[in-house]
């Protein structure tokens, strides 16, 4: 769900909030104000990449109190249940961002950063059914993907069973890491625009 959606509805923000800032000549009033491109692009990253992780923190929540209410088994605390996917998705959401603005602030066709949120959310999805999830670390949609703290198995009555991975934690502190490559990769573009002004 994050790596198909997260892609693209970061795409639709961060397009809308570098219009904002474009319309009304806004950009040279900031400037003006001493503001650089990078304190306005951690300002919209901090304000893209919660409202994109807000979006999925409630779903990734709510899933296993839900089965729980219903009376799935679980394996492994209610906690790690909670916290693991939760973080997981927030960083990808995080890394997403950065590098959707990124494009929307160099370039200046809404449509090059949606073309890229879609090709990017349909690839970062696939990688876990196509058995390559460790793909994922290439890019910041596919991180999700490949820090997918969840392991399903088919039983033999033909369901499926879903466990926690025993490296779940690992997992998020590689997203963490991947989340950080990113976000500096993408303040670095930045500075490098800046500095061409």
């Amino acid at each position: 769900m994050v790596g198909l959606l997260a892609p693209i509805f970061a795409a639709l923000l961060t397009s809308r909030l570098a219009v904002l800032e474009t319309s009304e000549r806004m950009n040279l009033t900031w400037l003006s104000l001493g503001q650089s491109d990078l304190s306005r692009f951690w300002c919209k990253l901090l304000v893209s990449g919660t409202a994109l992780g807000l979006c999925f923190l409630l779903p990734l929540c709510w899933i296993p109190l839900a089965a729980q209410a219903m009376g799935f088994g679980r394996s492994g605390s209610l906690a790690s249940l909670l916290v693991l996917p939760a973080c997981i998705a927030f960083l990808s959401c995080l890394a997403v961002s950065a590098l959707q603005l990124v494009i929307s602030l160099l370039v200046d066709r809404q449509a090059v950063g949606l073309g890229v949120g879609v090709i990017a959310g349909l690839v970062g999805s696939g990688l876990g059914p196509m058995g390559l999830p460790w793909l994922g670390w290439l890019f910041p949609a596919g991180i999700s993907s490949a820090a997918n703290p969840f392991q399903v198995q088919a039983t033999a009555d033909g369901y499926a069973q879903v466990s926690l991975r025993s490296h779940g934690w690992g997992l998020l502190g590689a997203s963490l890491l991947a989340c950080l490559f990113w976000v500096l990769v993408s303040s670095m573009l930045i500075k490098v625009k800046e500095a061409q002004r």
